[in-house]
């Protein structure tokens, strides 16, 4: 086979930091012409060449989206002598003996089948979870990478909470943020004008590549409410522990409050530990804060827990909550967050879990707030 030597047009430094990420998944939240489709196609060509053989799929909300979008980049990126491309049937582009297959999400089930070596989604945020879980089950057998791009939707949903992954320093994930302004052919003139005839929401989504507050998130001010920080106890303060202990895979997340100033002074969370060991660190944490008495969701633990933390020295008080209790407290979280107070530091494992949070309301108008599914709240 001939060999094919190929020069792309450089990419922009903020391609350039995608295209260098060696993890297994790579996010672009990306504000409107800022490249993503070119981004991922150059990162889509440069699998298709790493060996012959090799075979990728390329998947987008609908069927135009995956030719004349993604199809059309990947194309012209290419010199056309070195490009086979069939539309009929699934659409496809080879080259070196490489194929990409063009799909939509549309009909999630057509995306399962053979063993696939790379994946690309395009406005992953509009693509259902399904579809992104077939498209990922074809990567199970070669383990290969998988990079999603789009304009950001809003804070809840698996592309958010999967970008929030990456945010967190996830070993497997990492998370990019474009704007419009990265890209350096869109004159400036042209955004500040969008920035005068959109609307601040939209702009910001558009344009920044923020995402945003939607109608099921439940806390829509956590951004605002960030500016505290982690502090040592303060003489003569008042302090209060929340304690949430561990199930099965998940984690005890342990805050301590200053009454004085309604701030978060204090958090940490560990898992795979004894309770004994829970114990022990919850007692130095209320010993440390001026004996900060601690309320602890006993909620289907049983009373061992609860007993051993009373036991070692521990201020506390077991809460068990039903449905109707919860609301309410949540709708109270709410309330003192809109009034500005309630503060805690910009610790970005708790500002994601607050900005996924939903709630959604049944037909009988009962209201149900929960963690996205497997997410942890």
């Amino acid at each position: 086979m001939t060999e094919i030597q190929i020069q792309l047009r450089g990419a922009f430094p903020h391609q350039q930091a995608f295209l260098d990420c060696e993890k297994r998944y790579a996010i672009a939240a990306s504000g409107t012409k800022a490249g993503k489709s070119v981004g991922g196609a150059m990162f889509a060509i440069r699998e298709l060449l790493r060996t012959p053989g090799r075979v990728g799929t390329w998947c987008a909300p609908t069927y135009e989206q995956a030719t004349a979008v993604g199809l059309a980049a990947v194309r012209g990126l290419l010199p056309p002598e070195h490009v086979a491309v069939r539309l009929s049937g699934v659409p496809s582009l080879t080259i070196g003996g490489s194929t990409l297959e063009f799909k939509s999400a549309e009909q999630p089930d057509h995306l399962y089948g053979p063993a696939r070596d790379f994946a690309v989604l395009d406005e992953a945020g509009r693509i259902s979870e399904e579809a992104f879980v077939a498209v990922r089950s074809t990567l199970v057998p070669t383990g290969g990478p998988m990079r999603l791009l789009s304009n950001p939707t809003g804070r809840v949903g698996w592309f958010y909470r999967l970008w929030c992954r990456g945010r967190d320093d996830d070993p497997d994930v990492a998370s990019f943020h474009w704007k419009t302004a990265d890209n350096p052919t869109i004159p400036a003139s042209e955004i500040e004008d969008a920035r005068r005839t959109h609307s601040e929401r939209s702009f910001r989504a558009l344009y920044l590549g923020e995402f945003m507050d939607t109608g099921g998130s439940v806390f829509r001010n956590v951004r605002e409410c960030a500016i505290g920080a982690l502090g040592p106890p303060e003489h003569g303060h008042r302090y209060v522990g929340g304690l949430d202990l561990a199930r099965v895979g998940d984690w005890t997340v342990a805050v301590v409050i200053d009454l004085n100033t309604n701030s978060v002074v204090a958090f940490e969370r560990w898992h795979g530990v004894s309770w004994e060991e829970t114990s022990r660190r919850v007692f130095g944490l209320s010993k440390r804060y001026n004996g900060a008495r601690f309320w602890v969701d006993s909620t289907g633990i049983g009373d061992s827990p609860l007993e051993q933390i009373e036991r070692d020295g521990t201020p506390v008080q077991g809460v068990k909550f039903t449905a109707t209790s919860k609301v309410q407290l949540i709708e109270h979280l709410v309330v003192v967050m809109e009034r500005g107070e309630l503060f805690f530091p910009p610790i970005l494992q708790l500002m994601n879990e607050l900005e996924s949070f939903e709630g959604t309301t049944g037909t009988s108008g009962t209201t149900k707030y929960n963690a996205p599914s497997g997410e942890f709240d």
